[in-house]
């Protein structure tokens, strides 16, 4: 179920169309490490993921509504002893779900159907929080220092490279949004501990708390995610241990399904692009330029993904044939990172809606395909 083992979630689940004209980043001494070095390594350090030797990780989570009220709450249980033997028990007031990865493969009890985006953040959170690699022809990494109450911190923004011709939408907006904002990230200058992430102007925001060393990893204790400037996540880990070396690897519990097979059926936003996105924006900006103004359209592909990551087939299944047929054409081109389960590659079946509203604020966020 975990983050870890694919690696999928972008920084934020939309990316914004960013106005504006950004300069070239200035040229670096030779020796300071460049944003793009420093966001690899704090990647590859931040999170259980990139830890060595077996352990265990108990954490508490209660999400809450756009109103600030409770909406669930849970817990979520992980042993892990390698990519391909661990298992993690996902429990919630609306969700069960034990997966079991084997040798064999994985193995699943409960519900079965992968975590959906109100679900998954929490393991995600937990095991792999960054991205450690940035498309050049997507974004530019620019840094700067910012204050987080007391600390100072490191931050790299994602800003647009306007230079290499790439066009942007300018949305509309009356809300006053600002989106000039850049995503980002902040880093602790001293260890590179990651202790905040920023979406830019669709204003998710998490910081990192309590952090410490554990297996050569940084892991927060205490994670809290507002949406719109209201608390959405907040997520405590109360246990978090190495595995004695006597500890046994998981095996499949009684009646649980498996091992899972390809093609598997997967939510939206749980895959990465490992390439083609940047041309892929660029059609969604004619596909915008096709609407009529003050409306909303939906436009709904079925998209499928062989196990090397490259796209097989898509189908238009739902919207306009001009707005549709255009990313349809356009995702065609594009290549994901592979589907791993268990650390096995496996193809997938992607159902990816786009819902553009081109008076609103919704009009400037176009989710990644």
């Amino acid at each position: 179920m975990g983050s870890m083992r694919l690696g999928s979630l972008s920084f934020s689940c939309v990316a914004v169309a960013l106005l504006g004209v950004v300069a070239p980043p200035p040229a670096r001494s030779s020796s300071k490490p460049s944003p793009e070095k420093l966001t690899a390594a704090a990647a590859a350090k931040n999170g259980l993921a990139g830890a060595t030797r077996p352990w265990h990780v108990v954490a508490k989570f209660e999400t809450f509504d756009k109103d600030g009220k409770h909406s669930n709450s849970g817990t979520f249980e992980e042993w892990w002893f390698s990519p391909a033997s661990y298992k993690s028990v996902y429990s919630s007031e609306t969700f069960h779900q034990t997966d079991v990865a084997t040798p064999q493969g994985l193995f699943r009890s409960g519900d079965q159907h992968w975590t959906t985006p109100l679900e998954n953040p929490v393991p995600q959170l937990l095991l792999s929080p960054m991205i450690g690699h940035y498309d050049p022809e997507v974004y530019w990494l620019a840094e700067q220092d910012k204050a987080l109450g007391a600390d100072k911190l490191h931050c790299i923004l994602l800003t647009p490279p306007h230079a290499l011709g790439r066009q942007t939408i300018a949305p509309q907006t009356s809300d006053g949004t600002d989106f000039t904002v850049a995503p980002s990230f902040c880093l602790d200058p001293d260890t590179g501990a990651l202790r905040t992430q920023s979406s830019g102007p669709s204003r998710v925001n998490t910081v990192f708390n309590q952090v410490r060393e554990f297996g050569g990893q940084l892991v927060a204790q205490h994670v809290q995610r507002a949406a719109q400037g209201k608390l959405s996540l907040d997520l405590r880990i109360v246990t978090l241990e190495a595995l004695p070396d006597s500890s046994q690897p998981p095996t499949a519990d009684p009646g649980s399904q498996g091992p899972i097979q390809g093609p598997i059926d997967l939510p939206d936003g749980w895959m990465t692009l490992a390439k083609g996105e940047a041309d892929f924006r660029e059609a969604f900006g004619r596909a915008v330029a096709l609407l009529p103004p003050n409306s909303t359209t939906k436009a709904t592909l079925k998209v499928a993904v062989d196990n090397t990551g490259r796209v097989t087939n898509v189908e238009l299944v739902e919207g306009p044939k001009d707005f549709g047929g255009v990313l349809a054409k356009a995702i065609k081109k594009v290549t994901f990172v592979p589907f791993q389960v268990s650390g096995t590659p496996m193809s997938v079946n992607l159902t990816k809606t786009y819902t553009l509203n081109t008076q609103t604020q919704v009009g400037g966020m176009i989710q990644i395909p």
